[in-house]
């Protein structure tokens, strides 16, 4: 979802998806009820305005691939579990910049690993309270796609991870005081 809204804002957006296309292509619906991966509505959806590229990050030449990619972006949005970056050896062709990790609590502390479902991401935001009935208890309903809420709220529950374009300088934004 993070990736369309910067589509939408007029991004060059690449999406990098492994071989053979990412697991959420065979989500239903299909279009004209064709089980087809080039077919699901909702991958469909989250993936306007976006170009694509295959790349095997577990390979030596798809991490060149993708090396060559990261140079020339400004920002580059993941949703890898927890400690994946650094085991594919990502982070140093990330040093220079800014990455967004879409993960349910972050990339490191005591829940990095944790499971979590759209409910509890969008408890941790502290969001549910918009969708309380009128007797206290939350009104959420279930999603296929659990990466969606955690891209919504990414900002409310520390996924988003600010790295510096260079060791001298500091993208983040400073809290004020």
């Amino acid at each position: 979802m993070c990736g369309r809204i910067l589509a939408d804002l007029g991004a060059d957006v690449v999406k990098v998806e492994p071989p053979g296309g990412e697991a959420d292509r065979l989500q239903p619906p299909f279009v004209g009820d064709v089980e087809n991966s080039a077919r699901s509505i909702p991958w469909l959806a989250a993936n306007v305005n976006k170009r694509g590229v295959t790349c095997d990050l577990t390979s030596a030449e798809g991490r060149a691939l993708f090396a060559r990619l990261a140079a020339t972006a400004r920002i580059v949005v993941e949703s890898f579990p927890p400690g994946r970056r650094a085991e594919l050896g990502l982070d140093d062709v990330l040093r220079d910049t800014i990455v967004v990790s879409i993960t349910p609590f972050g990339q490191d502390g005591p829940l990095a690993g944790a499971p979590a479902s759209d409910l509890e991401v969008t408890a941790a935001s502290g969001s549910l309270w918009l969708a309380v009935r009128k007797d206290g208890r939350p009104s959420a309903r279930r999603s296929r796609n659990r990466r969606t809420g955690a891209a919504c709220t990414a900002r409310s529950v520390r996924s988003w991870r600010c790295t510096p374009r260079s060791r001298s300088e500091s993208t983040c934004p400073r809290k004020r005081r």
